[in-house]
């Protein structure tokens, strides 16, 4: 524009989220279960039109009407993209209301120095193994919205009254998980294997974070479980190359 105007503020939606990997930022929609990768130039061009309160900040002057003196074409085409896709609003109402647990890069995984648990040890825990695998399949039939919402609920009502987190525990448990998950027929996936987990720890009052990752060239969208610089169920090669987008 060749001179400032005042004009409203927009909010990144509750169900969105958004991260800058490499020269894209990509946007993740959990109510339609969607990403949306943009260029980079376009989309920092609206600051500080655009208040985003996920996992990062591309205004820091923060809400209300602003001048904007830096839109572009491109990037007045961009934001009527977002606006028609329900991916930002004006009523900061709207906005994020939960705050986001801290992304902490990965240093270790558990998986290095995990045995493998003996099978006459892991037969005890048999019925919270299906029930862990049951309702992450029975989840995933949900919009993921209403899944990560769940998870989000259950370690805020819980993880309170949990002891503190112990890594040897953990190993313990998830190398007992490991040794049941080949006689659970169902493919090796990400998203799935993340969510048993979680529903598996839980019930031994575990409560690690479920970290979505995204890389973008080219795309690709990965999932794990991970508390502090701790994988619980990757490998720091592995994940490296993504970059966090939600952790809950």
């Amino acid at each position: 524009m060749d001179s400032a105007v005042n004009l409203p503020n927009y909010y990144l939606r509750e169900h969105v989220f958004v991260c800058l990997a490499d020269r894209y930022y990509v946007l993740l929609d959990l109510l339609a279960d969607m990403y949306l990768r943009v260029e980079k130039r376009p989309f920092e061009a609206l600051s500080p039109r655009a208040s985003i309160s996920s996992s990062l900040s591309v205004n820091s002057n923060g809400p209300g009407n602003q001048e904007v003196t830096n839109e572009t074409n491109e990037s007045r085409i961009l934001l009527r993209e977002l606006l028609e896709r329900g991916l930002l609003t004006e009523n900061p109402a709207k906005a994020h209301a939960r705050a986001l647990e801290s992304m902490v890069k990965p240093a270790e995984t558990l998986m290095s120095t995990m045995g493998s648990a003996s099978l006459t040890l892991s037969l005890g825990y048999i019925p919270s193994f299906i029930v862990s695998v049951k309702l992450a399949s029975a989840s995933l039939k949900r919009p993921i919205l209403q899944t990560v919402n769940r998870v989000v609920e259950r370690k805020r009502r819980r993880a309170h009254r949990t002891a503190q987190f112990s890594l040897d525990r953990a190993r313990a448990l998830i190398s007992i998980f490991y040794r049941l998950r080949p006689f659970y027929n169902r493919q090796y996936l990400c998203m799935f294997d993340s969510l048993a987990l979680l529903n598996f720890l839980a019930q031994y009052g575990i409560f690690p974070t479920w970290v979505f990752g995204v890389q973008s060239e080219p795309f690709a969208a990965h999932c794990w479980v991970q508390h502090n610089e701790f994988l619980l169920n990757d490998t720091v090669d592995h994940v490296s190359v993504y970059t966090p987008l939600l952790a809950v």
